[in-house]
């Protein structure tokens, strides 16, 4: 891999797009739109992280709800062969690159993804991207609850109770990641 991947995990409305903002300010630093379909597409099983069908991964990010947000069209061909086994991590490179190239920042170093639920998913993520690194963003649970309130956000804010549970399984979260304690 040419680009080293950086994530940055923690609860909602705690930073992350922020953060994932000001790092992608730097000439060698792309921030891509959250990129929920890293995780999403492996969740069934169906694709190999080692050997991936590219035509089959690319189809999926394209029809992914949130991408989207990136703004740009994915073709297998574009890449690879249409028989050809991929690493999957090989496969969204190509797809972060395209997106840099579309930015003016072919040169980029590192790439950094600001989904929250990253931190949920430090075992897969490290598993894929080994050389990876992430970033847990921590925001006071108070300021957590009033940002969830003052954007609405109904899924959490039924009570004080349910905002601080909320915020305390994020927090949770990290333990998963203690085992690669040196790439968090």
């Amino acid at each position: 891999m040419s680009m080293q991947p950086v994530f940055i995990g923690g609860c909602d409305r705690s930073g992350t797009t922020m953060l994932g903002a000001m790092l992608g300010s730097h000439s060698e630093c792309l921030c891509v739109p959250e990129a929920q379909f890293i995780i999403d597409i492996l969740k069934g099983g169906e694709v190999d992280s080692q050997q991936a069908n590219p035509a089959q991964v690319l189809k999926r990010i394209a029809s992914h709800p949130r991408f989207g947000l990136w703004a740009i069209r994915i073709e297998a061909g574009e890449w690879f062969a249409e028989d050809q086994g991929v690493a999957y991590a090989d496969i969204i490179e190509k797809v972060v690159q395209k997106y840099g190239r579309k930015h003016a920042k072919v040169s980029a170093r590192l790439w950094v993804d600001h989904t929250p639920s990253n931190l949920k998913h430090t075992a897969t993520l490290f598993s894929i991207f080994p050389e990876a690194r992430m970033i847990h963003m921590m925001r006071d649970g108070r300021a957590v609850a009033a940002s969830l309130l003052s954007v609405g956000c109904q899924r959490y804010c039924e009570s004080m109770a349910t905002l601080y549970g909320f915020w305390s399984s994020c927090r949770a979260n990290l333990r998963p990641a203690e085992s690669n304690a040196h790439q968090v």
